[in-house]
């Protein structure tokens, strides 16, 4: 259930992580909300709190959230979405680039985990939900370094399930497909606008209410969320 537990959720100020904030918030669930932003205009409510953070910066998350973990010690839930796509020939990145895609992409998942799981532990109960992508399992041209980093976000999901399962803790994976979010904003490409093209963010929130809904004996280890037609046209 969701009424009156408090989620630790990456990434609230737009597209998926917004969709899932909103949505929790309106079963009467508390977020701690963490992004790059100073602020959420886009969320009113008392149970909702930002904190500031930049999942970019590796080296400060696990203070970071062990500071809140410290003030908020009732959090019982992690859902752990941030996450950006970068897309050209292998040799056309630069070094940088290619730390920036596995910082936020893979690396902020697992040091968030790092923290929050053996808080989990302690309380014998809670779930995680990484927002992946189906990048985590097809391969694409130009995707050498996005595809890296969410088929190392899957495998590390799998085993994370393994090591938390004995101590009543939930690991799931959500891979969506093209979702209308401004991911495609920095892209040559994006999705048709057609509903049977693109995913909308919506459409994600709703699965993440169903999986939290689950009775304590169920857990859904992957989900593979797609539209019925993928069909991309130019970025104008």
């Amino acid at each position: 259930m969701i009424k009156n537990r408090t989620f630790l959720i990456s990434g609230t100020t737009k597209g998926i992580g917004l969709s899932i904030t909103k949505k929790i918030l309106k079963k009467g669930g508390k977020v701690i909300g963490i992004s790059r932003t100073k602020n959420n205009p886009k969320i009113n409510s008392k149970l909702y709190q930002h904190v500031t953070l930049d999942l970019f910066k590796s080296d400060i998350i696990e203070s970071s959230i062990s500071t809140i973990l410290q003030k908020k010690p009732e959090i019982d839930g992690l859902i752990s979405n941030a996450g950006f796509g970068n897309f050209k020939s292998l040799e056309e990145f630069s070094v940088q680039e290619i730390k920036n895609i596995l910082n936020l992409n893979l690396l902020s998942h697992i040091l968030l985990s790092r923290v929050v799981v053996p808080h989990l532990k302690k309380k014998r109960k809670g779930d995680i939900i990484f927002i992946g992508s189906e990048a985590s399992h097809l391969s694409g041209k130009k995707g050498t370094i996005y595809c890296a980093s969410k088929f190392g976000l899957r495998g590390f999901s799998q085993s994370l399930r393994k090591e938390c399962n004995i101590k009543n803790i939930k690991v799931t994976l959500i891979n969506p497909g093209m979702v209308k979010t401004n991911f495609y904003d920095e892209l040559n490409y994006k999705p048709k606008n057609s509903k049977f093209s693109v995913l909308k963010p919506n459409e994600i929130a709703k699965v993440v209410v169903n999986i939290l809904n689950l009775k304590s004996n169920s857990v859904v280890d992957e989900i593979n969320l797609t539209p019925m037609n993928k069909i991309i046209e130019k970025n104008q």
